[in-house]
């Protein structure tokens, strides 16, 4: 991808604190005084005590994806036989052994105390490389993200659509999980939900949507490329109307909004290929498009699609006249 997804997300800060908040909003059901099986009132009340062994095994996986990332960071410097820089592929380095932790790590995903902490950790480990990914599906991770994408809590959203957007760029076969109705929406609702978000001032929440929001909009390019039906999809949910008021938003010139709006201009040439009615709906956005691009400060990111998007405009009125 030609976005890092996640560049500021802040892993130790944002998402991390909202693990938190859910860790002590889930004490109770706040529904009368009733104790939850596994807080801490319920805890002192029974005498029980939990075990520390999946809370050792996140934290045991954390260290190693620290060591991780500097094997991975010299492995990318060092130069190959032939001087040429090495790229991450489907193999881990030699040097480096697979994490035990990751099983415990995914049944940690069906706890609600360490479930964010978890998908946080798994996205960093996903970041390593595509290797990583077919790994954690090596492990049985899809039907774990399956179960999630139809959960209704919110406080997992932003870092789920991160996820799925490392496993949808580097496994095809999951597409057609994500074209069912609770997976399609999850990445256009966040898309609808967090239009207004765009005209606050920079801070680090807004840095977290404008990347968020950046990935939802590169699966959805991933899902509309050569697919009829989610092209369809998208027409149908007004996701061109989003990527419009998106497009229209003033730049505040972080590299997260430049990467925002590249795959927004990247799905949008997904999005009408081969579909006369969102071609010409394109027309009317032209304006709107290009000057979004003038503002850009980071205008080598998407200058470079500028020639395919001009092109695809010009067809769709050559397209309509010939019609006429």
């Amino acid at each position: 991808m030609a976005c890092r997804h996640g560049s500021r997300i802040g892993l130790g800060g944002a998402l991390e604190s909202e693990d938190d908040e859910s860790d002590s909003g889930s004490d109770s059901d706040g529904g009368g005084g009733r104790m939850s099986p596994g807080s801490s009132e319920w805890q002192q009340a029974t005498g029980y005590i939990s075990s520390s062994y999946f809370s050792n095994q996140l934290y045991a996986f954390e260290v190693w994806l620290q060591h991780a990332a500097t094997v991975v960071s010299q492995f990318v410097s060092d130069r190959g036989p032939d001087q040429t820089p090495r790229s991450l592929s489907t193999e881990r380095p030699s040097n480096l052994d697979p994490p035990d932790e990751l099983p415990a790590v995914l049944q940690v995903l069906l706890s609600q105390q360490y479930r964010v902490r978890a998908l946080i950790l798994l996205y960093r480990f996903m970041n390593l490389g595509p290797w990583a990914v077919d790994q954690a599906m090596a492990v049985g991770m899809y039907p774990y993200m399956t179960k999630l994408l139809a959960s209704t809590t919110t406080e997992i959203r932003e870092i789920l659509i991160l996820v799925w957007a490392r496993l949808s760029a580097v496994d095809m076969s999951l597409h057609p999980e994500l074209m069912k109705r609770e997976g399609f929406d999850y990445f256009v609702g966040y898309l609808a939900n967090n239009i207004q978000m765009q005209t606050e001032a920079v801070s680090e929440k807004i840095r977290l949507c404008d990347t968020v929001s950046a990935a939802s909009a590169f699966t959805l390019a991933m899902l509309c490329r050569d697919n009829v039906d989610a092209q369809l999809m998208c027409f149908d949910e007004r996701v061109l109307d989003y990527f419009l008021v998106y497009l229209q938003r003033p730049d505040n010139g972080t590299e997260e909004r430049a990467c925002l709006r590249t795959w927004i201009i990247l799905c949008l040439a997904e999005l009408w290929k081969s579909h006369p009615n969102a071609k010409w709906m394109a027309i009317t956005y032209k304006l709107c498009v290009i000057a979004s691009k003038k503002e850009d400060q980071q205008q080598n990111q998407a200058a470079g699609h500028a020639p395919s998007f001009e092109e695809l405009l010009a067809s769709s009125a050559e397209d309509h006249s010939v019609d006429a």
